[in-house]
């Protein structure tokens, strides 16, 4: 009996050895499994290019990654155990954008931005993301975004840069404009000045003398009896009349009578009434509303485009047959329209020469004068479909650091 019994105990006692070893066995396992855990789990923490921040609900930090404590300038012991709002954030940054636990602790994900000052002085700014974990510790994120808010400031410095440059050669070409259009203006006068002066010769000058010269012609004719010389006197007389018909002819081209009295219509209807005359074509004129007096530089820009676009349709559009549009566009600009339904052409014609069959050196110097007062002009063409020029203009020009003389 005492034998059987010792056996139990033996055996017993081999058992609780047995369970002791096996229990020592489980817990070393247990404890190389969680420093393996730990290590593992510190490794991912560090392996972070992020800095990351764990706390307790009410925002004393447990734990932190190297590049939390890059972040901060801190050791990691200078950081565990202190209340997040301890660390070196500038208080602009803070008042800003306070923590909001009160959000954390709903469930809500708080992002803000932080500015933060470490210990020798270098400044670092930080976007972090906020939020409670499922087992009530509090995480956060830092993203250092200090390099992209640096170019953020660069480029805001450029761009003001920029639109300040922008605005001074705004204003530039706003005096360019200006006195483009006051040396237009003066151009122009000068050329309608010397249209008047040449014309004031032909008339005053050699049309008198023209004139004087047939008269004594006529003396002449009468005096001689010669027969001989009655042709040539003849011939002589006509090539007379045809020189001062030409010098007439040039003196109403060069400078038209009373072009100063009306406006813009009435000078278009006249040179309508001269291309019928000459060359047959025949020019309807409508206006649309009432056409406002011109300032002197664009009533000549206009009143010498149209002529000219004009003589281009005898010359070129093959047609009898041309409409010129005239009105105020509600911008303070006058809008003259010439139409025909010609021969058309291509836009590259515009580009030739009068030598080789182009039209575009006569509308180039058109576009040029336009251009010079402040205008604009268009042309729609295609071969067979006729032509419609568009120049728009301004009615009054601006004063510009130039004045003009007219």
């Amino acid at each position: 009996m005492n034998n059987t019994l010792k056996d139990k105990i033996s055996e017993l006692e081999r058992a609780r050895v047995r369970l002791i070893e096996r229990h020592n066995v489980e817990r070393k396992e247990a404890e190389e499994h969680l420093v393996l855990s730990e290590r593992r789990y510190r490794e991912l923490l560090n392996f972070a290019v992020d800095g990351i921040l764990i706390g307790t609900h009410d925002g004393i930090i447990t734990d932190v990654n190297e590049c939390m404590c890059g972040l901060f300038g801190l050791s990691r012991e200078e950081v565990v155990g202190k209340f997040i709002g301890e660390m070196p954030f500038t208080p602009a940054s803070v008042s800003e954008r306070p923590f909001r636990f009160d959000l954390i602790h709903k469930g809500k994900t708080v992002v803000c931005e932080r500015t933060i000052i470490r210990k020798d002085g270098s400044v670092v700014v930080v976007e972090l993301h906020s939020k409670m974990m499922p087992d009530g510790n509090l995480q956060s994120i830092y993203h250092d975004i200090t390099d992209r808010r640096k170019a953020e400031e660069q480029l805001k410095a450029l761009n003001a840069t920029l639109e300040q440059r922008v605005a001074e050669r705004t204003a530039e070409v706003s005096i360019y404009a200006g006195q483009l259009r006051a040396l237009t203006g003066r151009l122009l006068h000068a050329e309608e000045t010397e249209r008047c002066r040449i014309s004031d010769v032909l008339h005053e000058d050699l049309q008198q003398t023209l004139a004087a010269a047939r008269m004594m012609l006529g003396v002449v004719r009468e005096s001689v009896k010669d027969t001989a010389a009655e042709a040539p006197l003849e011939r002589v007389d006509r090539m007379l009349e045809a020189s001062f018909k030409l010098t007439r002819s040039l003196v109403h081209e060069l400078a038209v009578p009373g072009l100063r009295e009306g406006g813009l219509p009435e000078a278009v209807h006249w040179i309508s009434q001269q291309m019928k005359k000459k060359f047959g074509l025949a020019v309807e004129l409508t206006t649309e509303g009432a056409v406002p007096p011109l300032c002197e530089s664009v009533f000549i820009c206009l009143f010498r485009a149209i002529q000219e676009l004009l003589f281009n349709i005898v010359k070129h559009a093959d047609t009898l047959h041309a409409r010129v549009d005239i009105r105020q566009n509600g911008k303070g600009e006058v809008q003259v329209t010439i139409r025909d339904g010609g021969n058309g052409f291509l836009c590259e014609e515009l580009n030739g020469t009068e030598a080789n069959g182009g039209i575009g050196v006569g509308i180039f110097g058109i576009r040029e004068r336009i251009g010079g007062l402040g205008g604009h002009m268009e042309i729609t063409s295609a071969v067979g479909q006729g032509t419609a020029v568009v120049m728009t203009a301004p009615v009054r020009m601006d004063k510009g650091p130039l004045t003009t003389v007219l």
